[in-house]
């Protein structure tokens, strides 16, 4: 190429540098409202020509000049260190669907959070032209920002040094100076919340434990006369509270005393299964300053203390899913350990047991380990097997054979319901007779528009009809299938509204936990059958309120109120996935897949993730692990190099 050629060629990437920075400060600076006729036509004389309409584009531009500089000049830094970027392949194609998925989740997540629907961007022309200006130019920043996060990871990846704390993980008795570490910390929360906290579930899992009868025992019909209990929350959590409050109180503790042994033998578990994860992050992965900010995150994090010693599932659930990915992990990086094996399908049904959709995220993730490593597949395909006779022989045979019921299924059905209640709300006079008899006959049809919540599945699942049969099921999927066609936006905006917090990151409030667990103490009381009560003397009500002022430091200073988002915990595990499919690192992958699994079960879920980060918890409790899998190096790795999972 001559000198002039060359000439051209670089004024030609210059200018499409510049526009890629252009696209990208405009997308940050339109807002996302709708201008009205009015503004537009301002200043103009002509106000029956387009050109007025135009201008409600211009009146959309919400360019600060301080903002607007420094962000220009983010932009430019960014876009000059990866411009040269020539990633080719599946890491291309990997980078572009992270991209996406964070530009649709931000474009999404602005758009519902501050205007309460998505609808906004698709209501005129200017708008879907403004939407799709802003998804592109989020699509070049996230684009750019990915690929400036795997080049740093890879870089690292590389980059290896020498820790001098690896000596306190290799003394004899390391672990157990984290697991007593743990329990200081959580005991000291504990005293300041005796007896424990509570949440909304506990109530009906402490009524079910000693066969009381719960509103949950109303949803469905129950297979035997005077048993109570339901699968809606795990048998095997209510049986274990239900013995140790009966041994408690038979040794003479009162009502307060025997939960406070509950949520104390609940802080063992805790501690002895992060303990361990602890000194598997240090003496497996050599990720020692990992194992050591994860014992800091554990003790420092608020979510963690008060889920310690709070009387639900997800505690527990939350720890053997940690469990169970470490010892997939572990064999799968050290094949020659085949008594891993018992406890990978030791914790697998430890997960199935603590949570119905456990089994889901067991399946799923065994299936990848089946398709990445077919060359055990009779290995995996035993497991598989373990796993589905293992949840039938329980759900289907041991449970109805004592008189338990199963859960409503409309528990599973947040997504569908939500989404036909939205439609009748914003089109109900376009449901025809046939279909109001079809909804009415799962649902009850009248109440649907007035009970329906954009962020919550709960209201209209409650008025689910328990005397529903199958064939009212099959036609009301039916008609489900056939109104989405005519207006599909309304469907996705009904799952966009209910779940965009899982991705978008919006700070939850940790200090509704203690004045939920008030409330949720007071139900419990309400019929006699307990007396709780927090501590109200001034020691303890001081000390709460300092434990109320160090949730609202997280919760309001920058960068450490990240860590009370939702969204920053799923992000980790999308990026963590993203660079082991990048590097083929299989064992990494393979741990990653649990929780993508575990995600993906809670957005099936009935709770936006801004009002409830409990589904999301085993990622929080998990981060520092999952941290510390994403940056280690798989032996296989190792020996063999770059190359692809399958």
């Amino acid at each position: 190429m001559n000198a002039v050629g060359r000439d051209d060629a670089l004024k030609q990437k210059k200018i499409i540098f510049i526009g890629k920075v252009m696209l990208s400060l405009l997308a940050f600076s339109l807002n996302y409202a709708i201008v009205d006729g009015e503004t537009a036509d301002r200043n103009f004389e002509q106000i029956y020509s387009f050109i007025p309409r135009l201008s409600a584009f211009f009146h959309s531009i919400d360019a600060q000049p301080l903002r607007t500089l420094a962000l220009l000049f983010i932009l430019i830094r960014l876009y000059q260190i990866t411009d040269c970027d020539r990633t080719a392949g599946r890491k291309k194609y990997a980078m572009a669907v992270w991209a996406a998925i964070a530009s649709v989740s931000l474009l999404a997540g602005n758009a519902i959070c501050k205007y309460g629907e998505l609808e906004i961007m698709f209501t005129g022309t200017v708008q879907i032209v403004k939407g799709s200006i802003i998804f592109c130019g989020y699509y070049l920043f996230f684009y750019k920002l990915c690929s400036l996060m795997v080049y740093g990871y890879e870089r690292y990846m590389g980059h290896k040094t020498y820790c001098l704390e690896s000596k306190f993980f290799h003394a004899k008795y390391a672990g157990v100076y984290i697991f007593g570490m743990l329990l200081i910390a959580w005991g000291l929360a504990l005293l300041v919340y005796y007896p424990a906290i509570f949440m909304g579930d506990t109530e009906d899992i402490l009524y079910m434990a000693f066969n009381y009868p719960t509103k949950l025992a109303e949803t469905v019909k129950l297979p035997r006369e005077g048993i109570y209990l339901t699968n809606h929350h795990p048998i095997i959590y209510t049986v274990i509270i239900g013995y140790v409050i009966k041994a408690s109180k038979s040794l003479g503790l009162s009502d307060n005393g025997s939960v406070f042994v509950c949520a104390a033998i609940q802080c063992i578990v805790n501690a002895a299964v992060l303990s361990y994860s602890c000194i598997y992050c240090a003496r497996q992965l050599k990720k020692y300053r990992m194992a050591i900010a994860a014992l800091v995150f554990w003790v420092v994090c608020p979510w963690i203390s008060k889920y310690a010693i709070m009387l639900s599932k997800d505690t527990l659930f939350a720890c053997f899913v940690l469990l169970f990915g470490i010892r997939l992990h572990q064999i799968l990086n050290q094949p020659e350990k085949q008594n891993t094996l018992l406890g990978i399908l030791l914790s697998a049904a430890m997960v199935l047991l603590f949570r119905k959709n456990g089994f889901y995220i067991i399946l799923s993730t065994f299936l990848i380990v089946l398709l990445l490593y077919r060359k055990h597949w009779k290995r995996w395909l035993s497991c598989i097997a373990v796993v589905v006779v293992l949840n039938a022989a329980y759900a289907d045979i041991m449970l109805p054979a004592l008189g338990i019921a199963d859960g409503s299924v409309r528990e599973a059905l947040s997504v569908p319901f939500q989404q036909t209640a939205r439609f009748i709300q914003r089109h109900g006079d376009e449901v025809t007779e046939q279909e109001r008899d079809a909804i009415d006959a799962v649902l009850q049809y009248d109440v649907l528009a007035k009970v329906y919540s954009s962020e919550i599945a709960d209201p209209v699942k409650g008025r689910f009809r328990k005397d529903a049969r199958k064939e009212d099921l099959i036609r009301y999927f039916k008609t489900w299938f056939c109104m989405f066609w005519r207006h599909p936006g309304t469907y996705a905006a009904a799952t966009l509204n209910n779940y965009y917090g899982y991705f978008y990151p919006v700070v939850n409030d940790v200090q509704k936990l203690y004045n939920t667990s008030v409330g949720s103490m007071s139900n419990a009381n309400r019929d006699g059958y307990f007396q709780y009560s927090n501590c109200y003397d001034a020691a303890h009500v001081w000390l709460r309120d300092i434990c109320s002022l160090y949730d609202m430091a997280w919760m309001k200073l920058p960068i450490i109120n990240s860590f009370m988002t939702s969204a920053f915990y799923v992000w980790v595990v999308l990026s963590g996935c993203l660079f082991k499919y990048i590097r083929g690192d299989k064992q990494g992958f393979v741990f990653m897949s649990v929780y993508i699994a575990t995600i993906l079960t809670a957005l099936a879920g009935p709770c936006n993730a801004i009002d409830y980060e409990r589904y999301i918890y085993p990622l929080i409790a998990g981060l520092p692990v999952i941290t510390g899998i994403t940056l280690h190096e798989s032996r296989e790795q190792k020996d063999k190099g770059k190359e692809g999972l399958v």
